[in-house]
């Protein structure tokens, strides 16, 4: 197993602001997937049918909100793939405008779900966060993350495409979580907004980042 784990989710740290139609959100990360077995999660509070949850099986990502699948896209279909291959994925919400996005260094970016209305809360139910994994057996994702940020209240990116970074992700008003930076598996599991304590389940450290420049990521699995 392959995981990080960040335990309880409290109210006040996620769902406060993941709420009703004005409730704006941003979770972001950059991704090196090295193969595609089972069903592995990038990030998952609770178990399926989960809270809030990004999977990708056989190629489709699939975004669970509610214990539900809200939307899905086969990222086969991208222009350039998404094995071996750095993807910025980018879920927000603006007012009840739900949209997903993918794009790869090139400013390439595709609307993969969206854009969707979706009001509805999304609690944690005080349920554990994951990364990479739901804790199950097969859902174990093999590969790299990095710059991995979650910002409530926030629609960073509006309705717009996003742009590829060009450094590390940075924390704005209403951060709750910022991962995956630096050069060392210590400060690449090191909350940077202060909020969550991890654990880590035999994760390692790696010098790519998706990142021009910049050094480190997350590694899952043994690629």
């Amino acid at each position: 197993a392959y995981e990080i784990t960040y335990g309880d989710w409290s109210s006040d740290v996620c769902s406060s602001d993941l709420g009703g139609i004005d409730s704006d959100f941003t979770i972001e990360w950059l991704q090196y997937m090295h193969t595609d077995n089972d069903f592995p999660r990038i990030y998952s509070i609770g178990q399926y049918p989960a809270q809030n949850a990004v999977s990708i099986e056989g190629g489709v990502l699939y975004l669970w909100l509610n214990g539900g699948i809200a939307g899905s896209y086969d990222l086969s279909t991208l222009s350039n793939g998404y094995i071996e291959i750095w993807l910025h994925i980018v879920v927000t919400r603006t007012d009840s405008d739900l949209i997903v996005w993918a794009g790869y260094s090139d400013n390439t970016y595709t609307k993969i779900i969206g854009s969707i209305v979706y009001a509805n809360a999304i609690p944690t139910n005080g349920l554990d966060f994951y990364i990479c994994s739901e804790n199950a057996a097969n859902t174990y994702y093999n590969g790299l993350i990095s710059n991995f940020r979650w910002v409530t209240g926030m629609s960073i990116y509006g309705s717009n495409p996003p742009t590829y970074p060009t450094s590390p992700l940075v924390g704005y008003n209403g951060i709750k979580l910022l991962i995956g930076q630096g050069t060392s598996l210590s400060s690449q599991l090191t909350d940077q907004t202060g909020y969550s304590t991890i654990t880590n389940t035999n994760c390692t450290y790696n010098a790519y980042s998706g990142i021009s420049g910049y050094d480190g990521s997350i590694q899952f699995g043994t690629i």
